[in-house]
């Protein structure tokens, strides 16, 4: 019992601790970040951006929302993805990272 409420502490529930442990499966991830890999809407820099969160959620599970400051992101928006996306864009990428945090929680 002692180390299931250790990684629910650690990881916030135990849900997301099992994910954090077998990713997120790929298809889902790039399912619902489809809008944003759409190269005639979006710029490079905006396409090379959304790859990096799918690929962070496959390998663990979840993306936490500040990480999205730090690297490999800033490769891409060394200032923050506020200075490559709108404030709508924005919102919807970190509603999509909430909302599959949310189905673990």
């Amino acid at each position: 019992e002692g180390t299931v409420a250790e990684a629910r502490a650690i990881a916030g529930s135990f849900g997301l601790f099992i994910r954090s442990l077998v990713g997120l499966d790929r298809a889902a991830a790039k399912a619902a970040f489809a809008k944003f890999l759409d190269d005639k809407r979006y710029s490079r820099n905006q396409i090379q951006f959304v790859p990096l969160i799918i690929d962070e959620m496959t390998s663990r599970g979840v993306v936490e929302p500040g990480r999205v400051y730090e690297s490999p992101y800033d490769g891409v928006a060394p200032e923050g993805p506020e200075e490559i996306f709108v404030d709508a864009d924005l919102n919807e990428i970190f509603e999509i990272i909430d909302r599959f945090r949310a189905v673990t929680a």
